[in-house]
């Protein structure tokens, strides 16, 4: 949503082609974890892994194919780092779905 209002357009967060969408946290709480730190969605844990360095390919409008914004370089001039999203583990596997919370738990595993 960040990089959306940065750009003053509605970004289709598909573009990023994550896995698991999280709401409802503050703008850039995944650069506040660390490696060893575990997220709980319903009965899944997840293990966090590093952070996710964007690459050109979120440039990409997914509906024409046609590259519109440089997306790494608005993270890096308006967010400091080309980091969004972060890589996790499956830990312990469970159902995953829009009805649980968006974040159970978060707690240091080192």
């Amino acid at each position: 949503q960040a990089v959306g209002d940065d750009l003053n357009i509605d970004l289709d967060p598909l573009r990023f082609r994550a896995n698991i969408y999280l709401e409802d946290l503050p703008a850039w709480q995944e650069r506040e974890w660390q490696q060893g730190d575990e997220l709980h969605i319903g009965s899944c844990r997840l293990q966090i892994m590093r952070p996710i360095v964007r690459c050109a390919a979120t440039n990409v409008d997914l509906e024409t194919a046609k590259t519109d914004y440089d997306i790494p370089a608005v993270l890096r001039r308006s967010f400091e780092r080309d980091h969004m999203g972060v890589y996790a583990e499956v830990i312990s596997g469970g159902p995953v779905a829009p009805a649980y919370s968006s974040l159970s738990a978060l707690s240091r595993c080192r």
